[in-house]
This record gives structure tokens, C-alpha cells and sequence, in this order.
């Protein structure tokens, strides 16, 4: 498919010009379907009285249908937001099991069958979003009996969850989840103990994850885990009014001050309440009632971030001449903004190493290298760049990922641009790059997408 002796020359296209190596100010600004509000970060320790200015969100299941809604912490104002999203009906026997908000803003939920409905006709879990309940697709790779437990969109622009192997109760295991294909890939580096419950994904701003633990003895413990190191650290007991919490908690978020809420029932009697949670002694504390099933703060802080690529699906999704290559694409954006990560398309056969970089279309400057981890079997992948690269509007850049084997295709999809917000593919006749590994390719080939991508935020100010 990709001929080695195809050359093209890049005559007719914007040379790159120096870019300007400053940092600009950025406006912080929280977004939602709903609502919008200026925040505040500084750290603040939690008292009974003082918590972080900021909007956790909730989603609650009433009369078959998934209400969201906000709670303002400073003020404890509660808004049902519900009527300024689209509609999620959830299906007979099925109940919330996971909530969380990806880097652009956008709010997904998971389901999962009831207990009792599982022997029956009920779907298996799904995912929904407010912002295209009908965009989203069906899980791949789970068993009749698996079901997602929790969910968690993590600051490297990936979708972590919880999976019960046997409807809803022990044995877990922790999977990511592709977000454009439904594959589901388990993470074989952490064994979950078998005999014990796990639920409750959170992720600190500085990366941490943590998770609640309920051994069979009923004690409720916070975890953290490390599935790079294929470390699961048990921290503290969860204790309030100094007795141990004996009831698990429905639902975990960390707030951009690094504050850790719980949502729990205080009095079993199927109301939750909102609790902050020390992360060091394992004390919670109350802060409001929030009759709500699960909760996730929206942690999108600037412009939404943007891809190229959203639906595109390759026409060769296992494509393999035998040799390695640099692919890539020619971009551009109609906004000064930063580069924050890579993405591409891995096809189910790849494996190996792979290496993001971006280039100077000049000279095949090399301007920001990232070394994919922690990578899923096929599918989307994406890798946050250490620093963000600042680029310039209506200048060429080349995005290029390496393959050894096997990668995806499409022909002639990069004949004509394509366009996604601010930013746009080259339709100069020779799009779709390829060359030797590590090298700055040239070569092209029907203007072919390889399925290499960028993660893109446009400046609020000009770099």
C-alpha cells in the first residue's frame, strides 16, 4: 500500500516560521453544558464551613431517566441542568455504575444491568454521553457477565474503569476503554485481589489515582494505584464521627485544589450526602445532602481541547507491508494555541515502541518528541507531551507516529482538507507522509490518512 520509491516534493506550502518560545496567560475558565464560572485555585484546607469555590456535578436515575445536576460548594446552591442537555433514558433493570468528564468538557456515564436483571434480557453496560447520547459505541471484549463499575477520564486524555467479572461482584479488573471503538483493554501489569471490591476511580492533578477498597471483613479502605509499577497501595480506614465507615461509598472526586469528596449514605436510607475526605487520615467530613448516584468535577480549564480526526474510521485497520515507517499528516491551525499531546490509530497486530513527533516542515526540525506508555491493544492512543508545544495559526506543521509492522489507512481521505474546529488537514496533493523510522518522511501515496493526530488548545490571548 505505501510503494518505498514514491516520492513528492512540498512545493506551494506555508513555510514554517520561527516559533515564538514565550508563555502566554491563560484565562481559567470551568465549563459546562450549563454553565460557566470563574475559578479559584488556590488551596484551601476543608473545614466544616470552608470549601473549594467550584461545581462538582451529579448525575441521579429518576422515572427511567438520568438527571444532571451541579452543586456550588462555596454557596452549596444546587442546579438540575438537566433540561439544557439532551435526554438519557435508561432501560428497564439498569442502573448508574460510572461518571466522569473527559479533558474537553464532556460529561460520560456508564451503566450497567441490575443484579437480578443480568440472567434476563438486559443490555450489558453501555456508555452515554450528554453531549450525543447515540454518539458513543457499544462495548467490545466483554464477557455476558462483566460489567463497568466505575469510570474515570484521566489527565492524559484516556478512559480508565473498574470491570466486574461476575455482575457486579468480586473478581475486578482495571481496563481502559477506547472511546471511538468501545474496546475494552484489560490491564494485565495490576492484579486486583480477588476476594475484595473495588470501586470509586479518582485522579489527583498531580496524577495519582485512587480507588475505595471493601474487604470482606467490611472495612472501607482508600487505595492508590499504580498499575505502571503493578503497585496497589492500601493508605487509610475511612472513619466518620471517629467510628469506621461500614457503608462503601457510591462515588470519588478531587477537585483541582486537591481536595478528595466522597459521595456516601450517612444514614442507609438511600439519601447520599456530599463528605469531604482527608486522603491522609481517612476522615470524612460532612459538607451537604446531594441526592445524586454518582459525582466528577469538570476539570476543562481552558479552550476545549481539539482533535482533527473524531469518527473517521480506517479502511485498512490492519495494514502491513513487512517494513517499519514514520507516518504522518500536514496540519495547520486557524489560532495560535498549544500542541498538548499526540494521538494515533494502533492497529491490532502492532506492537513494539512508537514515537510521536512534531516537525518543521522546512527543514525536518524535529520541534516535540513523546514516547507512547501504557498503550491498549488497538485502537486510538494518546500521549501528553512533557511541555506543550506553542504553534503559530496558518503555518504547516507534520504530525508522525512510527510503526513497526502493521498500521491503519485510509485512501485518498486527505485529497481534500479536513476540518474540525480550528484545526485542518493540507490538501496540497501530497498529504499523507511516509519515510524510514525516526525520519522526517516525504514520501506520500493517494493521500492516504494514516490515523496520526494532535490534541490541540487554542490561545484565549496571541502567542
Amino acid at each position: 500500500m505505501i510503494p518505498i520509491d514514491s516520492t513528492q516534493d512540498n512545493d506551494g506550502i506555508f513555510l514554517m516560521t520561527q516559533i515564538m518560545k514565550r508563555r502566554w496567560f491563560i484565562q481559567l475558565m470551568f465549563v459546562s453544558t450549563a454553565t460557566a464560572m470563574l475559578a479559584n485555585l488556590a488551596k484551601k484546607t476543608l473545614a466544616q464551613n470552608e470549601v473549594p469555590p467550584q461545581l462538582i456535578y451529579g448525575i441521579r436515575a429518576a422515572s427511567g431517566k438520568v438527571l444532571l445536576l451541579s452543586l456550588e460548594l462555596t454557596t452549596g446552591q444546587i442546579q438540575d441542568l438537566s433540561g439544557d442537555n439532551p435526554e438519557i433514558s435508561l432501560e428497564p433493570n439498569e442502573r448508574l455504575s460510572g461518571f466522569t468528564s473527559l479533558q474537553d468538557g464532556t460529561f460520560i456515564l456508564a451503566t450497567a444491568p441490575t443484579v437480578a436483571s443480568i440472567v434476563g434480557s438486559a443490555s450489558p453496560s453501555r456508555l452515554l454521553s450528554f453531549s450525543s447520547p447515540q454518539a458513543l459505541p457499544a462495548l467490545q471484549g466483554l464477557e455476558r457477565n462483566s460489567t463497568v463499575e466505575s469510570l474515570l477520564g484521566t489527565n492524559d486524555g484516556k478512559l480508565l474503569s473498574i470491570i466486574s467479572l461476575n455482575q457486579g461482584t468480586p473478581p475486578f479488573r482495571l481496563a481502559f476503554i477506547d472511546q471511538y471503538t468501545g474496546q475494552v483493554s484489560f490491564i494485565d501489569e495490576l492484579s486486583l485481589p480477588p476476594n475484595q471490591r473495588f470501586s470509586n476511580l479518582s485522579q489527583y492533578p498531580d496524577g495519582l489515582i485512587y480507588a475505595t477498597n471493601l474487604a470482606r471483613e467490611g472495612s472501607i479502605k482508600l487505595v492508590k494505584l499504580d498499575w505502571q509499577q503493578g503497585n496497589l497501595i492500601s493508605l487509610v480506614q475511612l472513619s466518620y464521627d471517629n467510628k469506621p465507615w461500614s457503608n462503601d461509598l457510591a462515588s470519588l472526586g478531587c477537585s483541582l485544589s486537591n481536595q478528595l469528596y466522597g459521595l456516601g449514605d450517612l444514614t442507609y436510607q438511600g439519601t447520599n450526602s456530599l463528605f469531604g475526605v482527608d486522603a491522609s487520615t481517612g476522615v470524612l467530613s460532612l459538607v451537604k445532602p446531594f441526592e445524586v448516584d454518582k459525582i466528577t468535577f469538570n476539570h476543562q480549564l481552558t479552550q476545549p481541547t481539539q482533535t482533527i480526526f473524531t469518527t473517521q474510521v480506517p479502511s485498512f485497520p490492519d495494514a502491513t507491508d513487512g517494513v517499519p515507517y514514520e507516518l504522518g499528516m500536514k496540519f495547520q491551525s486557524a489560532k495560535d494555541g498549544q500542541i498538548t499531546a499526540i494521538r494515533y490509530w494502533k492497529a491490532p497486530s502492532e506492537t513494539g515502541t512508537h514515537v510521536g513527533k512534531i516537525w518543521s516542515l522546512t527543514d525536518g526540525a524535529t520541534w516535540a518528541t513523546v514516547t507512547f506508555c501504557n498503550e491498549t491493544a488497538s485502537g486510538w492512543q494518546q500521549q501528553t507531551l512533557n511541555t506543550p508545544l506553542n504553534i503559530q495559526a496558518h503555518t504547516t506543521y507534520v504530525v508522525t507516529v512510527n510503526i513497526n509492522s502493521y498500521y491503519v489507512a485510509t485512501q485518498n481521505e486527505l485529497t481534500s482538507q479536513v476540518i474540525k474546529g480550528d484545526l485542518s488537514t493540507v490538501a496540497d496533493g501530497n498529504n499523507g507522509v511516509y519515510g524510514s523510522p525516526g525520519t522526517f518522511p516525504t514520501n506520500s501515496y493517494l493521500n492516504c490518512n494514516y490515523f496520526c493526530d494532535l490534541a490541540f488548545t487554542a490561545a484565549t490571548v496571541s502567542v
